[in-house]
């Protein structure tokens, strides 16, 4: 397998079209979407018991929040079994990968792609070195034996997302094992980001939360499984207090607000919400892939919340089609390994998935 190495500069001396915003769900300034497919959110919507915890934090907002997190670090150390000392929350995942770059300094990094693009963001801003470990769409994208060999002594970090974004492939599990020990025994910073793992319902087998070693570091975020991008929140998990303290170190105090503490809190308990979250997306992103196959578009087998496809059509016309007909859907022609002709769809409520596919007919009838 070959790879692409590309020494990082600093995003100052980035081209517009590199630093313009590329992620889904950027809908202000256009009334006339009705129905955003492009975000990988839970398309139940934020639990009962969070909205009432938003309102409830209200009255709290004269106050400075709490810097440590600590009583919702408790309440993710008693759902992940973990002592809370383990457990970083941060403004969103974007901003802890943030702080876990700048926070290790890593020189040298891997990345699998196509990947979600802030892993290379971050380690450019901090200058430093990346190789690309391509993934291979003629086999639908999943991590082969082969990333083993990229893990060297040359090598400070890497950065997995699992399942993965924008494919929506999960990492074997027996493979991502064997890439922990090797990471552990070339002293190699390994960040496994599981913001979508939840969606799988292979989470007890695949996480790496259970696994804790003193070179990895997890990723999660309420944000997709509890669909409250709005107010921003994630966390790590890591075992190394060294690192730990260094990443709390890299950035502002006072990084989670009141309201994105109170809620977190909240929907921690919502486990029925889950168990049938997770159910209607296997069930819709089943129905979703059977309807895209039907009409003739090449999809990459997900396993979570959101369905890579392939067009003929290249050039970003299929998003301009669908717009027109209030639907945004994610043109992936930016993200690294993939080029035009790839567009990413969320899974979303049975009726608006029956939207889309009804839409896409009418477009591919004429």
């Amino acid at each position: 397998m070959r790879s692409v190495t590309e020494k990082s500069v600093n995003c100052t001396g980035c081209e517009n079209k590199q630093a313009r915003y590329t992620h889904g769900g950027d809908w202000c300034g256009d009334g006339s979407i009705r129905l955003d497919f492009s975000v990988n959110i839970n398309p139940f919507g934020l639990p009962e018991s969070g909205r009432k915890a938003y309102i409830d934090s209200i009255s709290r907002l004269t106050r400075y929040p709490d810097w440590d997190c600590r009583a919702l670090r408790q309440a993710l150390g008693n759902k992940l079994q973990l002592l809370p000392e383990h457990i970083f929350c941060g403004n969103g995942a974007a901003e802890l990968i943030d702080r876990i770059v700048r926070a290790l300094h890593p020189r040298r990094a891997v990345l699998a792609v196509p990947a979600f693009s802030e892993y290379e963001r971050a380690l450019r801003v901090e200058g430093c070195e990346i190789t690309y470990f391509p993934l291979c769409a003629d086999k639908d994208f999943v991590l082969s034996q082969d990333f083993l060999e990229f893990l060297t002594v040359e090598t400070d970090m890497v950065f997995l997302c699992n399942p993965n974004n924008p494919t929506g492939r999960l990492i074997d599990r027996d493979l991502l094992f064997r890439i922990q020990e090797r990471c552990e025994e070339q002293q190699i910073w390994l960040v496994v980001d599981e913001c979508f793992l939840e969606f799988t319902g292979k989470e007890k087998e695949q996480s790496l939360i259970g696994r804790l070693a003193s070179k990895t570091i997890v990723l999660r975020a309420f944000t997709k499984i509890y669909a409250m991008p709005g107010l921003r929140l994630g966390y790590l998990v890591c075992g190394n207090g060294d690192a730990m303290q260094r990443i709390f170190q890299a950035g502002q105090c006072w990084n989670v607000s009141v309201p994105a503490q109170s809620v977190g809190i909240a929907v921690l308990s919502e486990e029925a919400y889950v168990r049938e979250s997770v159910a209607c997306v296997q069930r819709e992103w089943e129905f979703l892939m059977e309807g895209l196959r039907t009409e003739g578009f090449g999809v990459v087998p997900s396993e979570t919340n959101f369905i890579l496809f392939f067009s003929r059509e290249t050039g970003g016309g299929i998003c301009g089609r669908f717009a027109a007909k209030g639907i945004r859907i994610r043109d992936c022609s930016d993200f690294k390994g993939l080029g035009e002709g790839y567009y990413r769809i969320a899974v979303r409520t049975h009726e608006e998935n029956e939207e889309f596919l009804a839409v896409l007919h009418k477009l591919w009838e004429v």
